[in-house]
Parts: structure tokens; sequence; C-alpha cells
């Protein structure tokens, strides 16, 4: 019997392998991009894109800004160091370029740092000194004839201290207060991030 279902076993293995390898269906947003460390995760911040989407119609275009995001560290996801290894950059289409940048609250989140990914899984060192870490992704996808979309993104996520809760506190240093308008300064400061959470400026 099981020399019978050998020759159905090697015909169908062109459709699995097909099923498994399926194209993510395009939408007028850019793909997602997934954060693993460990064997725990966090799918970025889509922040700043300029994005095309291509039906029968037409070619959709959409761009969007999030701002400064500085002012809305406790909008974006994060991880925690409480592994160790390599943080590891997955999307579901594999851009054409891919750029990685890491600010540090050790001087204010002002100079970023070059990162450079490695492998198909664009792994990048975790950060080993103390304090937190904005890190900043930006990918482009190539318009092809066969592509369903493309454009580019910037992504951020930050990696935080082991056990902090990513709540934003005054980290202020000259270079963000030059960044900062009255309202951050004397008011109150509100944040969107699916939840509708409001948090006040702590100096």
């Amino acid at each position: 019997m099981k020399y019978r279902l050998l020759p159905l076993m090697l015909a169908l293995l062109p459709f699995l392998s097909a099923c498994g390898s399926e194209t993510p269906a395009a939408t007028d947003r850019p793909w997602d991009l997934e954060v693993e460390y460990g064997d725990s995760g966090v799918t970025a911040a889509a922040w700043d894109y300029g994005w095309n989407l291509r039906t029968e119609a037409a070619v959709t275009p959409t761009q969007a800004e999030g701002g400064d995001p500085l002012g809305q560290l406790a909008s974006i996801p994060f991880v925690n160091k409480s592994k160790t290894g390599t943080l590891k950059l997955k999307f579901a289409i594999q851009p054409e370029s891919l750029t990685v940048s890491c600010y540090t609250n050790a001087d204010g989140y002002a100079e970023a740092v070059s990162v450079d990914p490695s492998g198909k899984d664009n792994a990048i060192p975790v950060p080993t000194g103390a304090g937190s870490y904005l890190f900043e992704v930006t990918a482009q996808w190539t318009e092809t004839e066969a592509a369903q979309a493309w454009g580019s993104c910037t992504y951020y996520f930050r990696y935080l201290p082991e056990g902090d809760t990513g709540e934003q506190v005054g980290e202020l240093s000259l270079y963000r207060l030059l960044k900062l308008t009255p309202d951050d300064l004397f008011g109150v400061e509100f944040f969107d991030n699916g939840q509708n959470q409001q948090k006040t400026l702590t100096t």
C-alpha cells in the first residue's frame, strides 16, 4: 500500500510547495516589519511612508507622516533586554534596500549609529550599553511589472531595559528641548496608540 501512495505524494509535492510560498496579499499600507528577539517579538510602527497599490483599475498612491517620534516614544512598540542574541527584522516581502539606524537616550537620541543587517532574517546585534534605544528602519520596494505594491517606509521600534514598561518619562536634553513646542513643555501630551492613552510629560 505504501508503494502506491508514493506516486501520489510526489504528484502533490509541487502543489504543497506553492501553497507554502504564497505571496501575501498587497494592501494600501507597507508590509509589516516583525522584530523577533529570542522567543518574543513585536510589530514595528510603520511611521512615514509613500506607498503604491496596483489594482485592475489603477495604481493608488498613499502617503503618511507620523511626526517627530521623539515626542511619541510611548506609542512606539518595544522589546525588553531580557533575552540574549540578535534582533531579527522580518518582512512579509523582503525589501530591495534596507538601512537601520540606532539612537540612544544616553545622548538624548541626538546621534544615530548605523547598523548593518545580515542574512535572510536581517539580523542585527543587540545593543550592549545601558539605557533605552530607538531603532529606525527604512525599507524600499521598487516598482516592477509584476509588483502589486511598492514604495518606501520608515519603521520605529524601541529596545528597553529589562522590566521597563515603555512609559515615556522626561528624557530631556538640549537636542530634545529645541524640538519641543510650548504645549510639550507646559501642557499634556496625547498619544494615539490604538487605545487613546494619555500621558503627562515628566520633567
